[in-house]
Formats: C-alpha cells, sequence, structure tokens
C-alpha cells in the first residue's frame, strides 16, 4: 500500500482533488484570498509606478545631458553683420587692395 501526500495530489491535480482546511469557512477563504488578491494588485502598482519614475528619470537625464552648440562672440558678430565671413587679409593682400 501507498500514500500520497494530498497537498501534492491537489496540486498536480487540482481540477480532480482538493485539500479542505480544517478551521477555515468558505467565506473566510474568500475573504483572506480577496485580500491577498488586493495586496498583490497594490504591489504590481507600485512597481509599476516605480519603473515609470525611473523611466522619467532616465528621460531627463537624457534630455538634460544632450551638449548645445557653444557660441563665442566671434561668431555672433560675423553671423549679425551682413551674413558673410571676411578672409584674414595678409600684409601683402592689404597692399593690393583686398
Amino acid at each position: 500500500m501507498t500514500a500520497v501526500d494530498p497537498h501534492w495530489l491537489a496540486e498536480l491535480g487540482g481540477v480532480f482533488y482538493s485539500v479542505k482546511e480544517k478551521g477555515y469557512s468558505a467565506r473566510e477563504r474568500r475573504t483572506t484570498e480577496n485580500e491577498i488578491n488586493q495586496r498583490m494588485e497594490i504591489e504590481a502598482k507600485m512597481a509599476e509606478d516605480k519603473a515609470r519614475a525611473e523611466e522619467d528619470a532616465a528621460n531627463a537625464r537624457a534630455a538634460a545631458s544632450v551638449k548645445k552648440p557653444i557660441t563665442t562672440v566671434a561668431q555672433k558678430r560675423m553671423g549679425t553683420q551682413t551674413g558673410v565671413v571676411k578672409r584674414p587679409s595678409t600684409p601683402a593682400m592689404r597692399k593690393r587692395g583686398f
């Protein structure tokens, strides 16, 4: 003769077998299951909110790290004149009138 653990049998053959716990009524078991489900939902929502906050923080860091072009005073002046950049002149070019 062999003996089978009832919890193992209920776990593997849950459609056909169940284990009744003594001291619990169906109402108490239902309320306990509802409480557990509510806790799980709250924990899942908290994990989702935490992941969203981390993603937002990462996006903010990425946006802050975008490098902007450095403009100097000379570049600003050249851009505000006529839009034409003058060629550098040498003493020989100055004599010829360039």
